[in-house]
């Protein structure tokens, strides 16, 4: 794992140094490499740092992307961010629930099975942490599958 945070770190430098104009034209590159660094820090338990690389790609306070990157990649990164918030030991339900629904309803309006399925799976996370939460338990109404 220490190899893998190194290498990310390292492909994240020349990036930023020197392909920061390619992101618009490799069409989710260096989304996809944020992504795939925020697993990394998630998997390692530093949701802080994961929620950070997600945060280079998408802006936490309206979910906008902030790179270009296909829709499919965009809601596949809000559910891996909602996962983060959740795991994190400072969770906040409130920024949660923001990510997961927007999560759950890109995953709808693409009528995206994994997605949706995913979001299903966050959500039952959600249930876990805050069981007795009835805002949490609002939010089944909004899981109908098209």
């Amino acid at each position: 794992m220490k190899r893998m945070k190194l290498v990310a770190a390292r492909t994240e430098k020349c990036w930023t140094l020197e392909y920061e104009d390619m992101a618009l034209v490799s069409f989710g590159g260096y989304g996809r490499l944020m992504k795939h660094t925020g697993q990394t820090h998630c998997h390692q338990g530093e949701y802080k740092e994961a929620l950070d690389a997600f945060a280079k790609v998408i802006d936490p306070n309206d979910l906008s992307a902030k790179v270009a990157m296909p829709i499919r990649m965009h809601v596949g990164l809000l559910n891996v961010q909602t996962l983060a918030a959740l795991k994190s030991p400072t969770r906040d339900m409130e920024q949660v629930i923001t990510f997961w629904k927007a999560g759950l309803q890109g995953a709808i309006t693409l009528q995206s099975q994994l997605w949706f399925e995913e979001a299903c799976t966050v959500y039952e996370v959600m249930q876990g942490a805050w069981p007795s939460e009835p805002r949490i338990r609002e939010l089944r109404g909004l899981v109908v599958h098209w």
